[in-house]
Parts: C-alpha cells; sequence; structure tokens
C-alpha cells in the first residue's frame, strides 16, 4: 500500500472514538507472493528469478547478509523481514472491515510500487 495511505489509517484510528482497541489489517488490493514480486519487477524494470530458493536455506544467508550489511552499512540485498513475510506463502488478506470501519480509499498498488521504486532509486515522481 501507499506510504500515505498507511498513515491516512493510523489517523482515522486513532481519532476515531468506535476504533478504541480494535485492531485491523490495512490494505486492499490482493496478490500472491509471486505476483507481487512480478509487479514489482515490472515497474523496477529487472528480472524476477522464476527458481523459487527453500526458505531454510534463504534465513541463515539472510542473517548473514544482514550482519555484514551492520558492519559495511550496505543494505542487504536479501532482506530478512521481507523472507519471513514472503515465506509465509502469500500477501493475501482481508482489509475491508478497515476500508469500511475508517472509510479509506486507497491507492492502486501498483502507484505505490512504482513510488517506492522510485524513491529507492532516487529519482522525482
Amino acid at each position: 500500500m501507499h506510504v500515505d495511505d498507511a498513515t491516512e489509517a493510523i489517523a482515522r484510528a486513532l481519532l476515531y472514538s468506535t476504533t478504541l482497541g480494535r485492531r485491523y489489517l490495512i490494505g486492499k488490493e490482493r496478490a500472491s507472493t509471486r505476483a507481487y514480486f512480478e509487479l514489482m519487477g515490472e515497474l523496477a524494470d529487472v528480472r524476477v528469478p522464476k527458481l523459487n530458493l527453500s526458505e531454510s536455506v534463504l534465513i541463515p544467508v539472510a542473517r548473514v547478509l544482514e550482519m555484514l550489511g551492520t558492519l559495511t552499512g550496505r543494505r542487504s540485498p536479501i532482506p530478512l523481514d521481507i523472507l519471513k513475510t514472503t515465506a509465509a506463502g502469500s500477501l493475501i488478506f482481508d482489509g475491508t472491515r478497515a476500508e469500511r470501519e475508517l472509510g479509506l480509499r486507497y491507492k492502486p498498488l501498483r502507484v505505490a510500487l512504482g513510488e517506492a521504486i522510485a524513491e529507492i532509486r532516487g529519482e522525482a515522481r
């Protein structure tokens, strides 16, 4: 989701008295992990690997790369938090309650990812 949408959801959840003690999953578009990565690859104009490696192999590698990143100040090419999220198998969930109760309207996932990629690359959008 777009960072502005996340900010809006947090602000609305804090401001509405009816949301006290409630938890929300926020987001609208559903995508499998593969579809999510393919969209990122398309927007970033990079090839998405077709080979899936086991998390049991990748998680230890990601831990080592993150430790090296801490020492060198460089970003890990395999972020551990993202790997753990995708290891769950999917990024599919239902955020309609948050949309309904908080009155949220989301920007399309394509827009959010496109802007995030541009920002990471230091490009103005």
